[in-house]
């Protein structure tokens, strides 16, 4: 039996398999950014990418503890996105070697709960990042029913690479944290620098009070 306390790490994360994926479906106000803008949620802010073309993404009259910034790729379906969340977690959530193993099992649920996705690389890791206590996440999925292949009748399939960090909140341990950056492209067209990108928006991260 799963304990109250490891469960409660994945509250910590967002898990939300394929970053930005579903998003399309729901009404949002869009508002294109400059580089380096500081995007400010409840608890803390981090700095869009350092790239044009970025938009910021927002549900009208929702609370800012959540925002998607969408930018599309060379090709037509080929998108990248930065998933930010301020979520609650429960109380004597921790983490350690138990709740990465957790955590992976149920993200291995994911793309097995459907054909469609096919999982070829995870990576998990504990870390600090200015002073919190975090998890790393690394993924890289087989996508052969996205909306450009089903479209274009193709027997062809796309790649989501997902990076993210999700951390406690250094003032407040029941809130969490989470920043997923990720990037949806065919194959062989990935860009080489994306954990570097990844990584350059997880160190802007300022914690604020909640």
């Amino acid at each position: 039996m799963k304990s109250p306390a490891l469960a409660g790490v994945l509250s910590l994360l967002s898990l939300l398999f394929l970053s930005g994926c579903a998003s399309l479906r729901l009404s949002f106000e869009r508002e294109w950014i400059s580089p380096l803008q500081r995007i400010t949620l409840t608890g803390y802010s981090f700095l869009s990418p350092d790239e044009q073309g970025w938009q910021k993404l927002r549900r009208p009259r929702s609370p800012v503890h959540q925002m998607l910034l969408k930018r599309g790729g060379e090709n037509d379906g080929e998108t990248f996105w930065v998933e930010a969340i301020t979520n609650r977690i429960q109380e004597n959530s921790q983490i350690n070697k138990d709740a990465l193993q957790l955590i992976g099992e149920a993200n291995l649920l994911r793309p097995k709960a459907s054909p469609r996705y096919k999982r070829l690389k995870e990576e998990l890791a504990m870390s600090r990042q200015q002073g919190m206590d975090c998890i790393r996440g690394y993924s890289v999925d087989e996508d052969y029913e996205g909306w450009p292949i089903k479209a274009s009748g193709k027997p062809e399939y796309m790649i989501i690479e997902l990076a993210y960090i999700s951390c406690f909140h250094p003032r407040d341990r029941l809130i969490g944290i989470s920043i997923d950056y990720s990037q949806r492209y065919y194959p062989n067209r990935q860009d080489p620098h994306f954990l570097d990108k990844a990584n350059a928006i997880f160190n802007t991260i300022e914690v604020r009070n909640p």
